[in-house]
């Protein structure tokens, strides 16, 4: 893959439903992490238009996922999507 969100390879990046806390968030999950592999830059705002959510829901989703974590600051950042096995 050639883009700075961090995926392996093999990653799977399907998400188990008892990995996400909160009901159906993990649909709203799998969505964020597509348009994050599209866009390593996308922020939060433009997530939260994308699934029709809050920026605050998005937070908490991606928080309490677990598989993402924001690298540097807010102007050269990007998003890294770590491996669910790890």
């Amino acid at each position: 893959m050639n883009f700075k969100a961090k995926v392996s390879e093999n990653a799977d990046t399907r998400i188990n439903t008892r990995d996400v806390k909160h009901g159906d968030n993990y649909i709203y999950l799998e969505k964020i992490i597509a348009a994050i592999k599209t866009n390593y830059k996308i922020i939060k705002e433009e997530l939260a238009r994308l699934i029709g959510k809050s920026k605050r829901t998005v937070s908490r989703i991606i928080r309490d996922s677990g598989l993402i974590n924001f690298v540097g600051n807010s102007k050269t950042g990007y998003r890294e999507i770590k491996d669910p096995s790890e």
